[in-house]
């Protein structure tokens, strides 16, 4: 995803000569994708000195962007003080070294305006209207990636999240983060046919506790179905 060759497109542009030859003209286009993230309850963490720090007890929505020029940047918000589930809250500028394989990722193409907008709404979302007060039900981590698609032209097409849209309500995704894989999937990509464009699965984490399967699934018909797809 990040070869430095990936960041030239290679347009074609035909002239027709005189004598009927066609000549192929390539030009250099500068790209950009953002990554948008699910980790699953359970997830294994990593600490800032990239060794074991944990689990993620009820998962977490990210995202990060990607100019291939300079480093990735990835986005998240959650509480200042781990497992609050209200309080002030932060956005974190290191979830995408510190969650390990997470359950999903979705890249897409977009634009020069939309990475602009995904950068400036990661570095201050108060200016868009986003609340820096965490609270789990409401203005969490969901809330915050949803914001920031929407703030960048990208909604979900689902049928309840387009109604909530035409209502006035935005749709702000669901509160278990690992439920918002549906309506990722949902969004149309700026670029349809770019080769930029794909996903990636990875199988729940094995050691999770039973609180992590309630956080993260229905029912156990699900779970296993799940994991004989990924895995």
């Amino acid at each position: 995803m990040k070869d430095s060759a990936s960041n030239i497109s290679l347009v074609a542009k035909r002239k027709l000569t005189a004598n009927g030859n066609n000549k192929i003209k390539v030009v250099e286009v500068q790209r950009y994708i953002v990554t948008i993230y699910v980790a699953a309850p359970g997830t294994p963490l990593l600490n800032d000195e990239l060794k074991p720090a944990g689990t993620s007890l009820p998962g977490h929505l990210y995202y990060s962007v990607y100019d291939f020029k300079s480093k990735s940047l990835s986005y998240g918000f959650a509480p200042i003080e781990s497992g609050k589930i209200m309080g002030p809250g932060s956005v974190h500028e290191t979830d995408e070294a510190h969650y390990v394989n997470p359950y999903y990722a979705r890249t897409l193409e977009i634009k020069k305006s939309q990475y602009d907008t995904f950068r400036a709404f990661g570095k201050d979302p108060t200016v868009f209207g986003f609340s820096l007060y965490y609270e789990h039900v409401k203005n969490n981590c969901v809330d915050f990636v949803w914001n920031a698609l929407r703030l960048a032209g990208l909604k979900a097409t689902l049928p309840y999240a387009e109604m909530m849209d035409f209502v006035g309500l935005g749709h702000e995704g669901d509160l278990k983060p690992i439920h918002n894989v549906d309506a990722i999937q949902s969004i149309k990509p700026p670029f349809k046919k770019s080769n930029l464009n794909k996903e990636k699965h990875n199988p729940l984490p094995k050691d999770r506790k039973i609180w992590h399967k309630l956080l993260s699934e229905n029912n156990d018909q699900n779970e296993n179905n799940d994991q004989k797809k990924y895995s």
